[in-house]
């Protein structure tokens, strides 16, 4: 190619053809991303109008969850520009009750037939909520005393109605845990009442941290539809209903005015009211209160890993004639989806799709308290479930199949960005050799020859 052929001054178009060549990726890349026909259903996204830009965080109901994939990997924040929006997924971590950890015990003494004492050291003030006793001795309930100090001469009670206990009859328990108010004394005294009785052999203490603030938990609305007794196996079935619009279960507390009992507790879920073999057991345990004295223990909640079941059956099954049930609270364990929004947009959330590919999560949306983002999203709710009609597929042609749009806009798109390089590189090395001969004429000397 020569000079008079390809000059300096067909540069600019060439710059704009390899512009038209990456416009036309970049519209073809976006058509890929704002194609979401293989998602099944959707749901519009309540936001308030004074709602600032920035984070913007969903509770994920039941109803939704149900029909996800278990990584929820299919969930997508569409905007009404047709962006996809970044987002992230903030939910329980499992046990919120961090694990205990252990402690020196540096002194042990025992007044046979009254006491058994134990002086503990947390090597630290820090911050305790209860002590784990340790121990091989069986078939025994003992009342505690807890006292602390920070100097081992002088002594704050903490509790002095504590109990331990461990029993296989007529329902098994052991607890050996003893929860007090939270303090941060460095030393711990502990006081086991014997009344009489063999002392327990101690082989170690723990110490429990307070709890993290569960902000990720909601009191879930119920209504019974079912409940019977069965005296014949000390029995009571109740049957809840907690509604379409609802969020994860994550634990249960029944009250009872029994002073005295324990019973095995059996959850179940089923999803529809269904017949009792379909019934999916998800938790047994046992449930129970035990008073000696002024000294009462009991534990009457189970905590469950997340179950999105409409209809919970609960049974109790207890040693004796079942008692009443005054009461029963569930608790929702959540899952927001938080993401980043634009004031003037609408949302739409797409969800079921088997086959959707995972995307990044965007972690720096969790900078902040998760109080704030659990506060955040009970202002915003979703709208009621809409299938999400494909668009018509074109006709098809001498009988043969259509080319489906996400079948070649991705490979056409990487060839257009291709292209649009190779041009642009084209450019670039032309316009170095026009640059190099210009220097090369300009350099020359004219010599004029006179007779």
């Amino acid at each position: 190619m020569s000079e008079k052929s390809f000059g300096s001054r067909d540069i600019p178009w060439m710059v704009v053809l390899a512009s038209f060549v990456l416009f036309l990726f970049s519209a073809g890349l976006a058509a890929g991303e704002s194609d979401f026909s293989g998602w099944k259903r959707y749901r519009k996204l309540r936001i308030p109008l004074e709602y600032p830009d920035g984070r913007a965080a969903i509770a994920l109901e039941s109803s939704v969850l149900e029909k996800c994939r278990p990584d929820l990997a299919d969930l997508r924040i569409v905007a009404s520009d047709g962006s996809s929006a970044k987002y992230t997924i903030l939910e329980a971590q499992g046990d919120e009750e961090l694990n205990p950890f252990p402690v020196r015990v540096f002194r042990m003494a025992r007044n046979p037939g009254k006491w058994t004492d134990i002086w503990i050291d947390k090597s630290a003030k820090t911050l305790t909520k209860g002590v784990l006793l340790q121990t091989s001795s069986r078939d025994f309930v003992r009342k505690v005393e807890i006292r602390g100090s920070d100097n081992v001469k002088e002594e704050y009670v903490i509790d002095v109605d504590g109990l331990v206990m461990d029993r296989a009859n007529p329902i098994p328990i052991n607890s050996l845990k003893l929860v007090h108010p939270v303090n941060n004394f460095q030393y711990i005294h502990l006081r086991i009442i014997d009344d009489d009785l063999p002392p327990l052999k101690i082989e170690g203490v723990l110490c429990y941290p307070p709890p993290p603030a569960n902000h990720l938990s909601r009191p879930l609305d119920f209504k019974i539809v079912e409940k019977r007794t069965d005296a014949s196996v000390n029995a009571t079935t109740m049957v809840l209903d907690l509604g379409e619009k609802r969020y994860p279960l994550g634990g249960l507390t029944i009250a009872t005015p029994v002073r005295d009992f324990s019973a095995k507790l059996v959850l179940s879920g089923a999803s529809l009211p269904s017949p009792p073999e379909v019934w999916k057991k998800f938790h047994e345990g046992t449930v129970f209160r035990i008073q000696r004295e002024e000294a009462t223990k009991q534990d009457l909640t189970a905590i469950v890993r997340s179950q999105l079941f409409r209809y919970i059956k609960l049974e109790l099954i207890s040693s004796s004639q079942p008692g009443p049930v005054d009461k029963i609270d569930l608790t929702a364990t959540m899952r927001i989806i938080v993401f980043n929004y634009t004031r003037g947009l609408s949302y739409r959330l797409y969800y079921d799709n088997p086959s959707a590919m995972a995307v990044e999560h965007d972690d720096k949306l969790l900078s902040v308290n998760p109080a704030s983002i659990a506060n955040a999203s009970l202002e915003t709710s979703v709208e009621e479930e809409q299938k999400n009609i494909p668009r018509p597929e074109p006709a098809k042609i001498n009988h043969m199949e259509p080319i489906q749009p996400t079948n070649w806009i991705k490979p056409l798109g990487v060839a257009l960005l291709l292209l649009g390089l190779l041009l642009l590189f084209g450019i670039m090395l032309r316009a170095r050799s026009l640059r190099k001969a210009q220097r090369r004429r300009s350099s020359r000397v004219v010599y004029t020859r006179y007779e």
